[in-house]
Formats: structure tokens, sequence, C-alpha cells
């Protein structure tokens, strides 16, 4: 089965992280029907702390991440 969906997740900045390959790739690949959302950290100063604090604020936790894929299963194709 296709879902023709991606969801990336990565600790580091999405800007030229994991997220932008796999776009490049799909570009250079010339395929158009597959949804990417990215999860990352924006690209902009983050205040040092507990992981577990920066991934919550981040939506890089459990949680967010679940929140994310949940609401991408839901999106039309």
């Amino acid at each position: 089965m296709e879902a023709g969906k991606v969801l990336v997740v990565e600790e580091n900045v999405r800007q030229g992280g994991l997220g932008s390959a796999i776009l490049e790739l799909f570009s250079d690949m010339d395929v158009r029907d597959i949804r990417v959302k990215r999860l990352g950290l924006p690209d902009r100063f983050v205040e040092h702390g507990a992981v577990e604090v920066l991934r919550e604020k981040y939506g890089l936790d459990k949680s967010g991440i679940l929140k994310v894929a949940r609401e991408l299963c839901k999106e039309a194709p």
C-alpha cells in the first residue's frame, strides 16, 4: 500500500537537514505526488536546557510526533 506521505523527524534545524535532502531527492526524481512534513528545530536561536524540555517545546517528543503523524494521516493524498 502506498500512502504518499513522509514524516521526517530530526533533532537539528530543518533547513539543510535530512528532510531537505529528501525533498531534493524527490525533486531530482520528479516525484510530485508525495506530501512531506518535516519536524525539527527552527532556524533561529534555540536556548540550552534539558533535552526532554526542549523536545517537548519544539514538538519533537513522543506526543508531538504522534500528533503531527496523525494529522498527516488524516490529510487527503
